[in-house]
């Protein structure tokens, strides 16, 4: 399965603040290094975020004030006692290309964060507001394809579905994660040291997730199409389920589940 993402959206993305109204404070990662995770599969989260919704009751009503329907939302939401949630980035790390990388001269691990925050292919988004958590491939089959001069060629088609977190008020910024100033891999690897004799170990129990704050509408449903073309003869479509809220922050864990890294998300 390949694990491909958008990219980290946005943080906060709040409105301006009069000077006498006192500021917010941002909502920040729960995690530190050393606390236990609890991560959430993103799939079964998917009957949460639907419930959810579900609880606000539907959008505005043609005989409804926008006064009421906030009165009606913000109680729905106050009911919910929305809390964040700690979903899961499914992924083999023992495989070649999975992004995690020891240098046995330094015992240390290079962990590519990119792997969150990157392109489906075929989809060039200008605005990176999206965090993907899981793709499966659902169908895959090809089928000769002929321009207009005759010319044919084989076409592969594949669908996929997606499990995604959209950064909440982010467009039209991009969320990408805050690294340490000794990251390297061009901005999106951090490095985390593990003794050479506990490396093995490390690598095959690695977990992975993203820190998100739910917000209202909770999910929604989106589709992608990618049509080929004569030098990429690919036809790609992508049915998105995407949970919407503020991104916290990524979370790197052992096998015994004990935070070794956080990694906070930035807008710009």
């Amino acid at each position: 399965m390949k694990l491909l993402c958008y990219s980290l959206a946005s943080l906060l993305a709040f409105g301006s603040v009069s000077a006498a109204t006192p500021k917010t404070k941002p909502a920040a990662c729960s995690y530190k290094i050393g606390d236990r995770a609890i991560f959430m599969d993103p799939a079964e989260y998917l009957a949460v975020a639907k419930s959810n919704r579900e609880a606000l009751g539907g959008d505005k009503g043609e005989f409804e004030t926008t006064q009421d329907y906030n009165r009606r939302t913000d109680a729905a939401q106050k009911a919910l006692a929305i809390k964040p949630v700690l979903l899961a980035h499914p992924a083999n790390y023992d495989e070649p290309d999975s992004g995690v990388t020891y240098i046995a001269d330094e015992q240390r691990f290079r962990i590519f964060v990119g792997s969150f925050i990157g392109t489906l292919d075929g989809i060039d988004y200008r605005y990176m507001d999206k965090v993907v958590l899981q793709q499966t491939l659902t169908n895959k089959d090809t089928y000769v394809a002929a321009n207009a001069y005759g010319s044919q060629t084989s076409v592969e088609r594949s669908d996929w579905d997606v499990i995604s977190i959209k950064s909440w008020n982010t467009s039209p910024k991009s969320i990408y994660w805050k690294l340490d100033s000794t990251a390297d891999g061009e901005g999106y690897s951090v490095s985390i040291p593990v003794p050479l004799d506990q490396a093995r170990t490390f690598k095959s129990g690695l977990r992975a997730g993203i820190e998100f704050l739910p917000k209202m509408p909770f999910m929604s449903t989106d589709t992608d199409h990618v049509r080929p073309t004569a030098d990429w003869p690919k036809e790609m479509t992508y049915h998105h389920q995407v949970f919407d809220g503020v991104v916290l922050c990524a979370v790197l864990a052992d096998k015994n589940g004990k935070v070794v890294k956080t990694v906070q998300p930035i807008v710009r």
